[in-house]
């Protein structure tokens, strides 16, 4: 009993969300901020706001200290998607419009699992933006992006962040803004629920889901993607086709 406690415990990478305080040889390569300037036109209200306001950051290719070459050799990432918690305007805040995607376009499939709070994972097909898939998480959920796929990660607490562990293939990377013409995804979501965005088309069709999203996959539902990973490497092979 012991035993498998000690090891939950080396697995977890963070002691404390509200201040992200990372447990003791975690490393975290680079971290990328983002503000409301960087994406404000994907909100509902940005005219009066700051924009210096912080939305959301990435804290890339964390993991810890002594699974680093595991992850090198797999050519695996692990990222770690903090979105704040508030609103801006009517608005709760969420990350930009994402896909992710090689230099020719191609897209991926990338694995999330939440660590902490809860929100709406927000997909929206690439090849026909009118088919959307809204799946609301909570800590311990996991939702798989298919291949082009658009998605946008939406915190729902007026007071706790929303932190989502991400792995993909590091061949691959984030295209931000993708819906930004769009003025964002045909929903926001609002103190009064969700809203249409004006600038599409009533007629979306819409599937709602909650909880684990893992289309085809099979993961162990008792174990965090990390641990998973760590034990099974192979398991996950399939992020980098």
């Amino acid at each position: 009993m012991f035993s498998l406690f000690k090891k939950k415990v080396e697995c977890e990478l963070i002691k404390d969300f509200k201040n992200l305080d990372f447990q003791k040889n975690v490393l975290s390569i680079s971290k990328d901020d983002f503000f409301l300037e960087n994406f404000k036109y994907e909100f509902l209200d940005f005219e009066d706001s700051n924009l210096d306001k912080s939305i959301f950051s990435i804290y890339k290719n964390i993991l810890k200290s002594y699974d680093k070459l595991l992850f090198e050799s797999s050519n695996i990432n692990c990222d770690l998607f903090v979105i704040s918690c508030g609103f801006l305007g009517r608005e709760f805040l969420k990350t930009s419009s994402i896909i992710v995607e090689d230099v020719n376009l191609n897209g991926v499939h990338i694995l999330f699992e939440i660590l902490n709070g809860d929100g709406y994972f927000l997909i929206q097909d690439k090849n026909n933006k009118y088919n959307l898939k809204l799946i609301k998480v909570k800590k311990g959920s996991k939702v798989l992006i298919s291949k082009n796929m658009i998605f946008t990660i939406i915190n729902s607490s007026e007071n706790e962040n929303l932190v989502c562990l991400s792995i993909k293939s590091n061949s691959f990377d984030y295209k931000f803004k993708v819906l930004d013409k769009d003025f964002g995804s045909v929903l926001y979501f609002t103190r009064n629920g969700f809203i249409r965005n004006q600038n599409y088309l009533p007629n979306y069709h819409l599937e709602e889901f909650e909880g684990n999203y893992l289309l085809d996959y099979s993961f162990n539902l008792m174990k965090t993607i990390y641990e998973e990973f760590v034990d099974i490497p192979e398991k996950f092979n399939f992020l980098k086709k």
